[in-house]
């Protein structure tokens, strides 16, 4: 429980204080496809904001499973 919770707060500190880098809008589906292709090609920015829009549920489903593993990977 305690590795869980310790978890969230690095996701959350990790998607507030890297500062958001979104336009403001909703991500439409062409741009998820650009997202995911970039962050599968090394693209630790496109990582960052497809984990911040998996997280918010910005343009995807809400997962934030999914989202905890795209900014881990962008971290290393």
């Amino acid at each position: 429980m305690r590795n869980l919770r310790l978890c969230q707060v690095i996701l959350v500190c990790t998607v507030f204080f890297w500062g958001n880098t979104f336009t403001g809008h909703a991500l439409d589906s062409q741009q998820i496809t650009e997202l995911i292709q970039s962050a599968r090609q090394g693209d630790t920015r496109a990582m960052r904001n497809l984990g911040r829009a998996y997280y918010e549920g910005d343009g995807v489903l809400k997962d934030p499973a999914r989202a905890k593993c795209w900014i881990r990977q962008a971290r290393f």
